[in-house]
């Protein structure tokens, strides 16, 4: 059953609400997506997202809550970068995890250029966000100014989530959000 499209449904604090994030273009993957640019609905705002916390693993399997960093990007972020990379590889979505493989090293080096310069117009990070499946439901959510992102230690306790005591973080290698 495909997802209703929301037309530009903005983030909002709270927990365990239907997720307003329609697209991601995934830029890091480790069992999900770990940085990249997503879109609220159609139309909506556009955010750099980086995994700042999780997975985490239990003894009896896996809690694969994530946390993400959300810093706002302009409008039309997403739309130019799926135009230039939909040159080299088809559009997937929701999630689109572009295979970075080129024939032609320089346009290797050109799509390097133009990701750097989109993700380089990302603003402050101004939500923090946790999920299982940032498609699917948003388990909890907070805007943040500057100097709580700065502050804070516990990405969990900042949104009210409490973790099962046996649950520990699994370290990625070259995590993206340390």
């Amino acid at each position: 059953m495909a997802k209703p499209q929301t037309l530009g449904a903005p983030l909002r604090e709270g927990a365990d609400y239907p997720s307003p994030i329609t697209q991601i273009l995934a830029l890091g993957y480790y069992d999900g997506p770990t940085q990249g640019v997503l879109q609220c609905g159609d139309g909506g705002p556009v955010y750099k997202f980086d995994l700042i916390d999780g997975p985490f693993c239990m003894k009896e399997g896996w809690w694969d809550l994530r946390v993400y960093r959300l810093a706002p990007l302009p409008a039309t972020s997403l739309a130019e970068l799926a135009q230039a990379y939909s040159r080299y590889w088809p559009p997937r979505w929701p999630i689109w995890l572009p295979i970075w493989h080129f024939q032609n090293p320089a346009d290797e080096e050109a799509m390097n250029r133009l990701t750097d310069h989109v993700l380089n117009q990302a603003g402050a990070p101004n939500w923090v966000v946790a999920s299982f499946d940032l498609t699917d439901t948003i388990r909890a959510a907070k805007a943040v100014t500057a100097a709580q992102f700065a502050l804070a230690t516990d990405w969990l306790k900042l949104l009210g989530i409490e973790k099962p005591i046996e649950a520990q973080r699994i370290e990625l290698e070259g995590h993206p959000g340390e």
